[in-house]
């Protein structure tokens, strides 16, 4: 182990770099870095030299350049997902995110509330007939949250009336190749051509999502606008010209569902896990929220009485930074605390242990949304959805859809952990929980 500087070089396991200590617990060897004094550290992934910052302002420096720090997307991610917003760079990205924007407007969101509410409040009816049928069991809820998020944004953002059996392949597809972009960071997992079986599924769930998206297009042409995402963007320019072409439209459809289905869900998830296990700030929260709503459903005009929902969403989304470690490969030369990087070098970062650092937070490992109480400055060092031109386009969207989900499921039922409810995290390509979250719903009337 040495260091120079401002820059600590992390020892080679073997021929592979720390390929095998990463693969077999990357969180711990991020945690092992941010043990090094140097605020940067130098590590081999396979052939690969990479960086890793530990120091927040590093990384804003860093996030503020577009054009230096682009996406880290390989072949293999931008084929599963599509080169959407997510991965697109330089004026392509300009312009798809110009092009997306009106859909996450404010007036936009507010829009979308209706289908927040009305599949949060199936789920009441479901767990209320749960109840009925096996008082004290657990539900599902982890399961309920994600089919939430999925059908949020089916109508939402695209308006399809796609049947349960096509929304299910897209669902168990774009799970599947979610995660995948996690093993195809892998440099020495085979490449796509490679005959494997999870190569081979991922070609197969691509041409299905590719064929149900393509047809959810085809029946949207020349109707009228419906106030979805796709009719949006099938709307030719002032000047006659498309917004995007066809199997970009379908790039965003995809990007859409992964980042508004398996993010969402999970801090959904989390913050019922958190308020189980702090039964203090869970009544403080069912109080504010029964006593504001009582028996109604949520209004946009609400928001602004639920503070402590607020203050309990921010402090979920510290603790579980969805996006909890990061990919950046540089443009150009970049130096960094008079560290030179040079092109084409992966840069690496996670919120996940910036948001747990004793120097910046007191008693970090605690949930607290004390934290962020009204009048309080929010943190510069605090970074759920990241920070600069590519902060993600959707966070108020999440941040909405939370919150009408949680509030419609707090004015309804109390909620506890069975017995041994402890569950383990899964850092995976989003922070989850290894197994799906089960609990305890008692209706309160």
């Amino acid at each position: 182990m040495s260091s120079s500087s401002n820059l600590a070089i992390f020892p080679n396991d073997n021929v592979l770099g720390v390929v095998g200590r990463f693969i077999k617990s990357p969180v711990n060897f991020l945690k092992e870095m941010e043990a090094f004094e140097e605020p940067i550290t130098k590590f081999r992934l396979g052939p690969e030299h990479m960086y890793y910052l530990k120091d927040q302002d590093l990384v804003d420096e860093l996030m503020k350049n577009w054009k230096v720090a682009q996406k880290n997307a390989n072949k293999a991610a931008v084929y599963a997902i599509g080169n959407g917003v997510i991965f697109s760079e330089g004026d392509e990205w300009k312009h798809q995110r110009r092009v997306l924007a009106p859909a996450f407007h404010r007036k936009s969101i507010q829009g979308y509330m209706d289908a927040m509410y009305t599949h949060a409040d199936n789920y009441v009816t479901l767990m209320q007939e749960h109840h009925q049928q096996s008082p004290g069991t657990p539900f599902e809820l982890g399961d309920a949250m994600y089919d939430i998020a999925i059908r949020v944004v089916r109508d939402s953002l695209f308006g399809t009336d796609n049947d349960d059996d096509e929304l299910a392949v897209v669902l168990e597809g774009m799970r599947f190749l979610f995660q995948y972009t996690t093993i195809a960071a892998n440099p020495l997992y085979p490449p796509l051509w490679f005959p494997t079986a999870t190569n081979r599924k991922v070609h197969r769930y691509y041409r299905q999502i590719k064929e149900i998206t393509q047809r959810t297009i085809d029946s949207k042409r020349n109707k009228p606008e419906d106030g979805s995402l796709i009719s949006m963007l099938l709307a030719d320019n002032e000047d006659g010209s498309p917004k995007l072409d066809a199997d970009n439209i379908i790039d965003q459809v995809k990007v859409m569902f992964v980042a508004g289905t398996e993010t969402t869900s999970n801090t959904m998830a989390f913050v019922l896990y958190e308020l189980a296990r702090n039964p203090e700030w869970g009544q403080k929260l069912k109080d504010e929220v029964r006593s504001v709503l009582g028996k109604r459903a949520i209004s946009f005009e609400d928001f602004k009485q639920l503070p402590i929902l607020k203050q309990v969403l921010n402090e979920t989304l510290r603790l579980y930074p969805p996006a909890w470690m990061n990919v950046r490969r540089l443009g150009e030369e970049a130096t960094l605390a008079g560290v030179k990087i040079p092109k084409k070098a992966r840069i690496w970062f996670s919120s996940y242990w910036v948001h747990r650092k004793p120097e910046l937070w007191e008693n970090p490992e605690a949930f607290d949304p004390g934290r962020f109480e009204p009048g309080k400055p929010v943190s510069p060092y605090y970074s759920p959805f990241l920070l600069g031109p590519r902060r993600c386009i959707g966070d108020q969207f999440a941040l909405t859809e939370a919150t009408v989900v949680l509030a419609t499921l707090l004015q309804h039922f109390d909620f506890s952990l069975p017995e041994n409810g402890n569950y383990e995290i899964n850092f995976g390509a989003t922070l989850g929980f290894k197994e799906p979250l089960k609990m305890v719903a008692k209706p309160v009337f």
